[in-house]
């Protein structure tokens, strides 16, 4: 297994494995190469549906339940499916620590992935506004978005998990979101508005990470409206600076993992005449299982 690390060591490439038969000592090099490089792509894979649940078991609990299918027909002049800077359902009470997507059918060109750093970000701060920071606690919601509808691509239409689980599809639409009916019920009947700290500790790797984000954070206990909005704002400004994100470039075959607790993300835009299939699961990091480290 070769381990290829990219911009300045948020994000790797991994090759020369199968993910199909991989080893027990590869399965742990693989956790600890995600945990010190946030999001890692093995290339060069060829899974079907049963391998990618065995693949999801790798990193975590699959018993978190959550396959989608996301298929986008040519021709479609379509939404982008999390086309606004996001940590995936974080608004949860036990949120998924862990998102695998793989890519089956990409077109060369268009369609990339934009990851945050939600650790290096902090080295931007002085130290007693990080102290400051540690002793905060927030709100999220499933649907928020402000901060200029959370930074989605200009001249676009952007959906959330939220939006694409409670909407109506119109007879046109070939982009649908395919999904398992008990991650529907997990949506829909555990969103809780639990207090969650503003910073978090890496339960692997020990660092601190800012656990805000434009889409789903609402508010800061204990302030007042206006001074809560100006403090997240300047955190949601300061965590999407150019130069704490990767670019992710899509290839067929290509398995992806990032760590929800460590990265944000965001879609960007896919020409409407390219075809694109893709599968993503999620999962819990049993180590976390409670996501003790966000309260």
């Amino acid at each position: 297994m070769k381990v290829q690390a990219i911009n300045d060591g948020l994000g790797a490439i991994i090759s020369d494995i199968n993910l199909s038969t991989i080893s027990n000592t590869d399965k742990q090099e693989l956790n600890e190469a995600l945990w010190k490089y946030k999001v890692i792509s093995v290339v060069d894979q060829t899974l079907q549906q049963e391998d990618l649940e065995k693949v999801a078991n790798i990193f975590g609990d699959f018993k978190f339940n959550s396959f989608f299918k996301v298929e986008r027909k040519s021709s479609e002049q379509s939404y982008i499916f999390g086309g606004a800077w996001h940590a995936d359902l974080s608004y949860l009470d036990n949120r998924p620590t862990y998102t695998m997507l793989y890519s089956a059918e990409v077109p060369e060109e268009g369609g990339d992935t934009l990851f945050a750093d939600q650790s290096t970000c902090l080295e931007q701060f002085e130290p007693k506004f990080v102290e400051h920071l540690l002793t905060l606690k927030c709100k999220h919601l499933p649907k928020r978005y402000s901060f200029e509808e959370a930074v989605h691509s200009k001249g676009t239409k952007s959906y959330g998990a939220y939006e694409f689980f409670n909407r109506e599809y119109s007879d046109e639409e070939t982009q649908r979101i395919y999904k398992s009916e008990s991650i529907f019920e997990t949506i829909s009947e555990r969103s809780t508005e639990f207090d969650q700290k503003v910073l978090i500790t890496h339960p692997h790797s020990n660092n601190l990470c800012l656990n805000v984000n434009p889409s789903y954070t609402k508010s800061i206990l204990g302030m007042e409206e206006d001074e809560s909005d100006k403090l997240l704002n300047l955190l949601f400004q300061a965590q999407i600076q150019n130069k704490y994100i990767y670019r992710l470039k899509w290839k067929n075959g290509m398995f992806t993992i990032w760590d929800n607790r460590q990265v944000l993300h965001k879609a960007t835009y896919t020409h409407d005449s390219d075809y694109r299939l893709m599968f993503r699961y999620m999962a819990i990091d049993p180590s976390d299982a409670e996501n003790c480290c966000y309260n």
